[in-house]
């Protein structure tokens, strides 16, 4: 994050991301491609809509991540 008085919004466009992996991700789906774009379009704006919320609030997020 920058330093100071600074703010940067960063932005990651659902499109962008799709376009360059989906057809990757979506082809465990089968068949139903269209439906994979939706299921992780709905997670992308549910995510982004919490991230806003939080930063909104002057909130710190942690992800964490295991495998």
């Amino acid at each position: 994050m920058p330093h100071g008085g600074d703010q940067q919004q960063l932005r990651t466009d659902f499109d962008s991301l799709w376009g360059a992996s989906g057809a990757a991700v979506g082809a465990a789906w089968g068949d139903d491609p269209a439906l994979a774009r939706e299921f992780y379009l709905s997670h992308h704006q549910g995510l982004a809509a919490f991230y806003r919320t939080a930063a909104r609030a002057g909130q710190a997020v942690i992800k964490a991540f295991w495998f």
